[in-house]
Formats: structure tokens, sequence, C-alpha cells
């Protein structure tokens, strides 16, 4: 999808706050942690000590030409090889996406996204790529909308949820 589809009204968006009780309503044994802000992988996981999920990467990444949009989801430790990921994508050329375009199509800044943030992309305009060896792990650490805040969420419930808000996650064995 194009950037020029109009963003989510502010007033329409999911924010921090009413994501943390959605989460607490659909699983009460969650956990977390609110903390100073954080904006890469490293920060994050001074914070995150004590949490049950595993710890994860997340970029949002565009097509070339700005058509398709995909948020990424892998181990922070994999390499992300952005030519052969457009490969497997059908892409001429993927490069990281700004932090405009980060706000407009998801309502986040950098530090706070996660596939939560697809929670306030009704139009389905950003794609959902996770890395296949994350399919399988009980809980995965998300911010809510929020560089200020890691939980750690049961995958099944994260799948429902995307499922139900109709985003398809699409699992990739990573080159």
């Amino acid at each position: 999808m194009r950037l020029d589809t109009p963003p989510v009204p502010s007033a329409e968006r999911v924010c921090s706050d009413e994501l943390i009780n959605l989460l607490k309503l659909l699983q009460p044994s969650i956990r977390y942690r609110h903390h100073e802000p954080v904006f890469t992988c490293e920060q994050a996981d001074r914070h995150a000590a004590g949490l049950a999920g595993v710890a994860a990467k997340n970029l949002l990444l565009k097509e070339r030409k700005g058509q398709r949009y995909f948020l990424l989801c892998t181990d922070p430790s994999q390499r992300v090889d952005l030519k052969g990921l457009a490969a497997l994508l059908g892409c001429s050329r993927l490069s990281m996406a700004s932090a405009e375009e980060l706000s407009l199509l998801l309502g986040t800044e950098a530090g706070a996204l996660s596939l939560l943030s697809l929670l306030n992309d009704p139009g389905h305009r950003v794609e959902a790529i996770v890395e296949a060896s994350l399919e399988s792990v009980p809980r995965i650490q998300c911010h809510p909308l929020s560089n200020r805040c890691t939980m750690d969420v049961d995958t099944q419930v994260l799948w429902q949820l995307l499922d139900q808000r109709g985003h398809i996650v699409r699992w990739l064995a990573l080159p």
C-alpha cells in the first residue's frame, strides 16, 4: 500500500493504556515493566529482566518505491539480509521506513514498534512478517505502543488478536 493512503485518525487509534488493559483481560497472568524510554534492543534487554517472553527485534521496512510496507519481527541476534528478504518477498529492494512513516502508518514512534503496533493499522497497509523460529515460542516481549513499557505476551493471544483484526502473519525462514 502507498503511504498516500490517509492515516487512521489519532482519535481512532489504540493508545498504550487501552492496549495494556485489553491484554490484562485477555491474559490475566501477563507481566510487564514500565521503564525509561528505549530505542534499541540492547536498551530494552536491560529492562526486561525477569519477563518470561522471548525478546524480539522489530523493523518497519518498505519496498523501494513505497508500494508495500512490512513489519519484520525477528530474533534480536538475527542479522537481517535486506537483499535476500526482498527476493523472498518478491520486492525489488527493501529499506528502513522513516520515523514519519512509522508514525503515519502505525501511530507509534522509534523504539515502540512491535507486532502490537498492527492494531493501529485497520487498513492493513503493513504486512506482518515473523521469523519462523519465533512461531513456537510461548511468549514474546512486546512494547504496547510505548517504548516506556515491555510486556511478555502469550503468543497464542497475540496471534488471535492479530487474526481478529484481519492481520495475516507470514512466517518466513530468513535468508
